[in-house]
């Protein structure tokens, strides 16, 4: 086990009462704060209770790391119908590792090409489960990284004017102070004074670093709506 003191939740989803209990005991002695459901109506129940108050801790600065360990064969909705509705619904991206039996191996595999972080084939190894999901709370650790830079890029772009906001998708193809004021029909200084504003609202200290960012920015927004 790491010792980043950063909290990290676990959600388990298994109708196995016995198993579920063991892996509570497994994942708090590790460290982990978890909380178990024993079926996709139930944890979807909870999470329409409290994603007000999930929202809002996503606004706040400190947010620990998540993810969720869902068993593929789970009463009524199985784990493939609630991670379909994680996604769609409940706009849930933390990383997701399912239980499959050796049966269903081919339900792992089809998680995995949904988006699934991974899959782990029962009877289950104690020190393989705890280094999967601390693989799952790294990569939740990343995801919160690119999130947290989207929304403070997307807060920086809310600050440009109209014109501000024309000249920056001009500069970040490339184009000079020269060229961008025979394309506006402005007089360079004024392209100059533009430019200047932009970097220093955007937090960037050349174009370079502008375009860097933006792409970033543009390259994380097409992942997340795939």
């Amino acid at each position: 086990m790491s010792s980043d003191s950063t909290l990290k939740k676990l959600t388990i989803v298994e109708d196995d009462i016995d198993l579920g209990k063991a892996m509570v005991m497994l994942f708090r002695s590790a460290g982990f704060e978890t909380v178990i459901f024993s079926s996709a109506e139930e944890f979807l129940d909870q999470i329409k209770s409290i994603k007000p108050k999930i929202e809002k801790k996503k606004q706040s600065a400190k947010v620990g790391l998540e993810c969720f360990l869902i068993d593929v064969r789970l009463p009524n909705m199985n784990g493939l119908e609630l991670f379909e509705r994680m996604k769609t619904e409940n706009k849930i991206c933390q990383p997701v590792i399912f239980l499959t039996g050796h049966g269903d191996i081919d339900m792992g595999v089809s998680a995995i090409k949904n988006g699934a972080f991974d899959f782990i084939t029962k009877p289950i190894k104690t020190e393989e489960l705890l280094k999967r999901i601390e693989d799952a709370m790294d990569f939740s650790k990343e995801l919160q990284k690119e999130r947290t830079f989207v929304q403070q890029f997307e807060a920086r772009l809310e600050t440009l004017t109209v014109k501000e906001t024309e000249i920056l998708g001009i500069i970040i193809r490339g184009l000079s102070n020269k060229q961008i004021s025979e394309k506006l029909d402005n007089s360079i200084r004024t392209v100059e004074l533009h430019r200047a504003r932009i970097l220093k609202k955007m937090n960037a200290s050349n174009a370079i670093e502008l375009t860097r960012d933006y792409e970033r920015y543009s390259q994380l927004n097409d992942y997340k709506s795939k």
